[in-house]
């Protein structure tokens, strides 16, 4: 009799997979890591893993993936908002918690580094930023039509600013080994009221 398919389980094992994989990318890059070590870390055997992935590439891929679902959490966000403002300061105590563990930092570093050699992954890398920055632009270009953000800079200049924050924050976790990003909350809320709210 033909085995009945699971999704559960088969959702369950393709995140047992991409969770291994990212152990063993922490410990020995993407370059470096081989199938080999993908499948001991996951406690599976090869056609296990290849009954999910075609192979190294397509786990990538699907890391990749996993970025834009994250990012799509805070593009709904960004879509709906009637408050722009109100809605980017709890994002970005959101991403300082999300940060806290330097991994998720760790990780991105090596998924940008992948695409770089990786053209597959560059473009969806590529489009997740793409996507993310046209909801940012969009949220913006609302506040100030409603008298919310001021209007003495440009939508896409504060969109492009308040990325390079996130990279930022990101990569602080990986550089500073005191970093404790939660403990820039403050500081971080008072940087992105001053950046936005209309000038007196």
């Amino acid at each position: 009799m033909a085995r009945k398919f699971d999704p559960d389980l088969s959702e369950a094992r393709r995140k047992q997979i991409l969770a291994a994989t990212a152990r063993c990318v922490l410990r020995k890059g993407f370059h470096q890591t081989s199938m080999q070590d993908i499948c001991a870390e996951a406690a599976m055997s090869p056609g296990g893993v290849y009954r999910y992935f075609e192979g190294k590439e397509a786990i990538i891929v699907a890391m990749a993936e996993e970025e834009r679902r994250d990012n799509q959490e805070i593009i709904d966000e960004l879509k709906q908002t009637k408050d722009p403002v109100g809605s980017l300061r709890v994002i970005f105590f959101e991403l300082l918690k999300f940060f806290a563990d330097e991994s998720h930092g760790r990780l991105a570093l090596e998924l940008h580094a992948e695409g770089a050699r990786n053209k597959n992954v560059w473009d969806l890398l590529a489009r997740n930023e793409r996507e993310l920055k046209e909801a940012l632009i969009a949220a913006l270009d609302r506040g100030q039509k409603a008298g919310k953000i001021t209007p003495d800079l440009p939508s896409a200049a504060l969109a492009q600013v308040m990325l390079a924050m996130i990279d930022g924050l990101c990569a602080r976790a990986i550089l500073d080994p005191d970093y404790k990003p939660v403990a820039l909350a403050a500081a971080i809320d008072a940087f992105v009221v001053g950046l936005l709210q209309p000038r007196a």
